[in-house]
């Protein structure tokens, strides 16, 4: 019980009290939560029932800042980028502030089915590819177009929020697949394979925090399809260097 009473200041004099029944319980032990303390994230937004066709359009963002003297540039994958360079996004800043950056985005267009290595280098022009700050690269496996008759087929994005997509042994990357397919029955599995750890990010299916103990070239690989089925509705390949 807390009791309190009113009087008047320098006077014994008590004008008015009031009591307030307390009841102290046991303290429940906070739920756990994700970590957050990843090195970055990348955002994957599927467009369509396949993640790589003949035809399709994907584009992998990264974070760039020209003002520094360095940009991406395009070592191998040039014969499907299209338009043959970047589009750089500022990002939003206050009138009158610059070098806050942006990001490249780079969009390909495979149009026959086979493997196609993509490698881009963050650096400067003048120092050449060897002294490159980061550098990010991944195979694509094309498989022939379900529809031929599509125009501009499914729209595929990466997005990477940091420049550190090389991190160290032990930290985390956190992976988002943000469009949920619709297809009665399918779930996203990830394997865990080539010493890659992996746990689901909350109760989220489409989301994973992903490390490895020792450093070296890793593949994330997520499938979306029914259990038992050998052929996924869709997939994630993602590929991760831990240093």
């Amino acid at each position: 019980m807390l009791k309190a009473e009113y009087e008047h200041a320098g006077s014994d004099e008590i004008l008015s009290t009031f009591e307030v029944p307390l009841k102290f319980v046991e303290a429940e032990e906070p739920a756990a939560q994700p970590a957050d303390d990843v090195a970055y994230t990348v955002n994957v937004h599927l467009a369509g029932d396949t993640t790589y066709s003949a035809g399709s359009i994907f584009c992998i963002t990264l974070p760039s800042n020209p003002t520094t003297g360095y940009d991406w540039q395009v070592i191998n994958g040039k014969e499907i980028l299209r338009g043959g360079e970047a589009i750089y996004v500022p990002d939003a800043a206050p009138e009158g502030i610059y070098g806050v950056g942006g990001v490249d985005q780079f969009w390909f267009t495979p149009e026959k089915p086979g493997d196609y290595k993509i490698t881009l280098k963050y650096m400067r022009s003048w120092e050449g590819e060897d002294k490159a700050a980061v550098v990010f690269s991944q195979t694509i496996h094309v498989v022939e177009d379900k529809d031929p008759y599509q125009v501009n087929g499914p729209k595929t994005t990466y997005k990477y929020d940091s420049f550190n997509i090389n991190p160290a042994a032990g930290e985390q990357v956190k992976i988002v697949v943000d469009k949920q397919l619709k297809k009665d029955g399918c779930s996203w599995t990830a394997a865990d394979t080539n010493g890659l750890i992996i746990a689901n990010y909350g109760d989220n299916p489409a989301v994973w925090l992903v490390t490895a103990n020792k450093p070296g070239d890793y593949l994330f690989k997520a499938e979306y399809k029914k259990e038992g089925d050998k052929t996924a509705v869709s997939s994630v390949e993602i590929p991760l260097k831990f240093v």
